[in-house]
């Protein structure tokens, strides 16, 4: 989406986005801290309101109430980023773990 949206994609968030982790690198961090069997969770994909909020930043417009996408085009580009995502587990917008405290 990045590509598509360039500075108005939703995911970017400064300053509260100083560091964007991938899935090997925030379980190394998880494992530094001392946590122990940790496991990727499953999330819905949050690609359609994501793209719905970053249209509405594009165009300048407040993106409370993005929910759904609702042109051709934008349909399209979430089939185009649902189909990667499957494809590709490791891009997508968000990684959740489950882990352990050690003792």
């Amino acid at each position: 989406m990045l590509k598509h949206y360039g500075r108005h994609w939703r995911g970017l968030e400064a300053p509260r986005h100083l560091v964007i982790f991938n899935e090997s690198s925030l379980i190394q961090l998880v494992k530094q801290a001392g946590f122990e069997n940790i496991q990727r969770l499953k999330r819905p994909n949050p690609a359609e309101k994501m793209i719905a909020t970053s249209e509405l930043i594009s165009k300048q417009q407040l993106p409370e109430k993005a929910h759904r996408v609702n042109t051709p085009e934008l349909k399209n580009l979430l089939r185009r980023i649902q189909q990667h995502v499957h494809n590709n587990p490791e891009h997508t917008e968000f990684i959740t773990l489950s882990a352990i405290k050690g003792g």
